[in-house]
């Protein structure tokens, strides 16, 4: 079974009607953050996916 390598996953601009930067999808979000995590992996970063009910996107927060 061949592998397929993954690449790093850049998010294309959109439109921020709440200010913040907006995810198409849930999923999208969540992949964003991961990468996030692992690059910031040694300051302990964790993040949360959140639906954003002012533009309909999905956002990422801190975790507390």
């Amino acid at each position: 079974m061949a592998r397929h390598k993954t690449k790093p996953f850049i998010p294309a601009p959109t439109r921020r009607s709440c200010g913040k930067n907006r995810y198409n999808s849930e999923r999208e979000a969540r992949e964003v953050a991961d990468q996030q995590e692992l690059l910031f992996a040694n300051q302990g970063l964790r993040l949360k996916v959140y639906h954003c009910s002012f533009c309909g996107g999905w956002h990422l927060t801190k975790q507390l």
